[in-house]
C-alpha cells in the first residue's frame, strides 16, 4: 500500500512537471509572438535608445529558461525511469499472485475431494 502511495506521488509530480513545462512553453510562445509583432511594427526613432541591457537580461533570462528546462527534463526521465521500475515490481507481483492463487485453487480442490471422501465414509453405515 505504501508503495502505491509512492506511485502514486511520483505520478503527481510527474503529470505536475509536465504541466509546468508546458506552462512555460505557452508563455514563451506568448513572449515570442509578441515580440515579432513589435519587431514588425515601423517605428520612427526621435532619440537613440541603448538596449543594451535589454539584450543582456534577455541573454540570462534564456539561459536561465534553458537551464530550468534541463532540469525538469532530467527530473522526467529520473521518474520515468522510477516508474518503470516500480512497473517491472508490479508485474513480478501479479505474476507472483498468480502462482499463489493456483496453488491455494490446487490445495482447494484437494481439501474439497478429502471432504467427499468423508461425507461418503460416514454417510455408509457399513463403514461405521
Amino acid at each position: 500500500m505504501e508503495k502505491l502511495k509512492q506511485n502514486m506521488a511520483s505520478i503527481v509530480t510527474l503529470i505536475a512537471m509536465i504541466g509546468a513545462i508546458g506552462g512555460g512553453f505557452i508563455k514563451y510562445g506568448e513572449i515570442v509572438t509578441k515580440l515579432d509583432q513589435l519587431e514588425a511594427r515601423e517605428y520612427t526613432v526621435v532619440q537613440t535608445v541603448d538596449l543594451d541591457p535589454v539584450h543582456t537580461r534577455i541573454n540570462e533570462l534564456t539561459t536561465k529558461v534553458n537551464t530550468n528546462y534541463d532540469s525538469l527534463i532530467e527530473k522526467i526521465n529520473t521518474n520515468y525511469n522510477n516508474m518503470s521500475s516500480v512497473h517491472a515490481e508490479l508485474s513480478s507481483g501479479i505474476l507472483d499472485n498468480k502462482s499463489n492463487q493456483l496453488i491455494l485453487k490446487a490445495e482447494n480442490e484437494l481439501f474439497s475431494s478429502r471432504l467427499d471422501e468423508m461425507y461418503i465414509r460416514n454417510s455408509n453405515p457399513l463403514l461405521q
